[in-house]
């Protein structure tokens, strides 16, 4: 449907308001990596691209003797960022509006869901990560092809890594370990795409009816098709504790 860019803005942020983690994630799948993060104890940690801060906030709380920083592009949802309950102590928990791209370290951790398009591709990604997080640890969720594209899916996507083989194969190339591999379940998915749909239908209003039908519509061309991969890396230069 046509719809001016305010418009848009405005049932992608509903969309996106719908959700905890604007990604496939589950509850279950977010505390495995904060719970390996714990494991490593870094003292600072920077999720990069951290959106209205939900991952980073749980992160603080789950190590509470970690600074973790939250870094987003746009000014509103760092301000929702800050804004969450429990608000946190600075010295735990911060965040600033910030090109992800632009982040310096070093930081003892990095976290990146979703964003390697800031960084340009995932190979750049991996690369900066470690520059940004040397002889530290990283958490990154990103897209791959879990089946073959079809020429819609390609154009409206754009490259993607070959599985998620071809993601770890990316992440070893850069210079880092996989310590543990693994895809967004089917349900992962569908409780992403579904409740970001329920968020858009909620405005109410007849456009935004039709753009939720839309999205539904066209999940239907990349289901299972579109993974989601995700990874828990050290730096190979040092070892796991």
């Amino acid at each position: 449907m046509d719809l001016d860019e305010a418009e848009r803005r405005t049932l992608m942020a509903a969309g996106g308001a719908a959700l905890t983690h604007n990604a496939p994630l589950s509850a279950e799948r977010a505390i495995a990596a904060q719970a390996f993060l714990a494991d490593m104890a870094p003292r600072s940690v920077v999720d990069l691209g951290c959106g209205r801060g939900a991952f980073a906030h749980a992160l603080a709380q789950h190590l509470p003797a970690t600074h973790v920083l939250g870094v987003d592009s746009a000014a509103d949802l760092i301000e929702i960022a800050r804004d969450r309950e429990p608000v946190l102590p600075s010295e735990q928990l911060d965040f600033q509006v910030a090109d992800a791209a632009n982040v310096s370290g070093p930081f003892g951790a990095a976290v990146c869901i979703g964003a390697s398009h800031a960084f340009g591709d995932p190979s750049r990604m991996f690369e900066r990560l470690l520059a940004i997080a040397p002889g530290g640890y990283a958490v990154v969720g990103d897209g791959i092809w879990e089946e073959t594209p079809n020429d819609w899916c390609l154009e409206t996507f754009g490259e993607q890594p070959a599985g998620l083989q071809g993601l770890a194969t990316l992440a070893q190339e850069a210079g880092w370990t996989v310590e543990h591999a693994d895809l967004s379940t089917r349900e992962e998915w569908d409780d992403f795409e579904h409740g970001w749909c329920d968020g858009v239908r909620n405005v109410g209003s007849p456009a935004a009816t039709t753009f939720a039908d839309e999205r539904s519509a066209e999940y239907q061309n990349y289901r299972g098709v579109l993974g989601f991969g995700w990874l828990h890396l050290v730096d190979r230069s040092v070892s796991r504790p």
